[in-house]
């Protein structure tokens, strides 16, 4: 299975989605849907149900389903405009909201390309081996997505960076999904365990995803940057670039640093 084959499980149907092993994360006793497949499901909905292009998004998460439920995606729409929309979608199961997103769909007459955010001069993708997770569980969504480690750290200081390819999926009309852009930027707390040393997770508070171009691509670089972890919490960003180096997206993200070791998530 791969992003390609993973991206139509985010589908809801009727209003309703299966919590698929596929889209979960975390230990094997403990399956729950990742932070990421929440954002990608709600952004699908959205786009479904209005026609237009994610531009910007902001998740707030509450609790994740787990694995075997079934969700339950609803939307409200804030204001259409002419040519963008503020909406909202919510998931839940069996009643409680889960996770939240607030977003604006559209886009506006073209001005031009105008791009000042440097990609990193990193091996590509070819060159680089898998990323050496924490936590590796057959079956999970991690393990199904091909995702190549840029960074050196044996021969780097990494100063609380991280860059790391990940596989896109097959071309398609209208470019790179929005899902598949939001389950890439929910990897940024990936980089916690390489610059403290610790095998350690998180569990994410919120997600703001920025998407500015929909180029054509085989691999998207992920360059991750922990601003600081503090009082058990991180807060950091990513920015996320085609092959040629182009700026796709930008996101941002706070959580609960979890050492894996003491977690009994």
């Amino acid at each position: 299975m791969s992003a390609h084959t993973i991206l139509p499980l985010l589908a809801a149907t009727g209003g309703h989605m299966t919590v698929h092993r596929y889209l979960c994360v975390g230990a094997p006793d403990a399956k729950h849907m990742s932070g990421g497949a929440c954002v990608a499901a709600l952004l699908a909905a959205l786009e479904a149900e209005h026609d237009r292009p994610v531009i910007q998004a902001a998740a707030q998460f509450i609790a994740a389903p787990s694995q075997g439920d079934t969700a339950r995606i609803t939307t409200r729409t804030l204001m259409r405009g002419r040519s963008v929309t503020q909406a909202q979608a919510v998931l839940d199961v069996d009643g409680p909201e889960r996770v939240v997103v607030s977003a604006s769909l559209g886009q506006r007459p073209d001005l031009g390309h105008h791009d000042w955010s440097a990609m990193p001069d990193v091996p590509g993708p070819e060159e680089c081996g898998a990323i050496p997770f924490v936590r590796e569980d057959s079956g999970d969504l991690h393990t199904h997505l091909d995702m190549r480690l840029a960074t050196d750290f044996d021969t780097q200081d990494p100063r609380g960076q991280m860059a790391f390819w990940v596989k896109a999926p097959d071309a398609a009309e209208g470019g790179i999904p929005s899902a598949f852009l939001a389950l890439a930027a929910d990897y940024l707390p990936e980089s916690i365990h390489f610059n403290i040393g610790r095998p350690a997770g998180a569990t994410s508070l919120d997600n703001s995803l920025r998407i500015i171009a929909r180029p054509a691509t085989g691999w998207v670089l992920c360059v991750t940057q922990l601003d600081a972890i503090d009082a058990g919490l991180f807060h950091g960003r990513m920015a996320l670039h085609a092959q040629d180096g182009q700026l796709i997206a930008s996101a941002s993200q706070s959580g609960v640093v979890r050492l894996i070791e003491a977690s009994t998530q």
